[in-house]
């Protein structure tokens, strides 16, 4: 299966789907609203954000290796991982993620 881009219709959750968890700039501007030491913890919180977002990208990769799953785009989702995932990310209504799940 290919990825070939976001769903259409989305309408108000393309915001959603498109933004960045790992998104270094809203973590410097939280960091950067902390005060008197903020340099010097900001240097810190970048390393290990840095390393976080690097370990969730092999992981990511790895998976997709795993799965073959071929994806194309600047930045397209993280795939799921479970039918629960469904549910939290996209809002699938509980009846039809458990026909989903009851049907293999």
């Amino acid at each position: 299966a290919e990825y070939m881009g976001r769903a259409a219709g989305s309408g108000s959750r393309s915001s959603e789907l498109s933004s960045d968890p790992w998104d270094e700039d809203a973590a410097s501007g939280s960091a950067s609203s902390s005060g008197g030491a903020a340099p010097a913890k900001a240097a810190v919180s970048h390393a290990a954000l840095q390393k976080l977002k690097n370990k969730h990208i092999d992981s990511i990769q790895r998976l997709r290796s795993e799965h073959r799953i071929q994806v194309q785009g600047a930045s397209p989702p993280d795939p799921l991982e479970s039918f629960e995932q469904l549910h939290a990310r996209y809002g699938l209504p509980g009846w039809l993620r458990r026909n989903i799940v009851s049907a293999g």
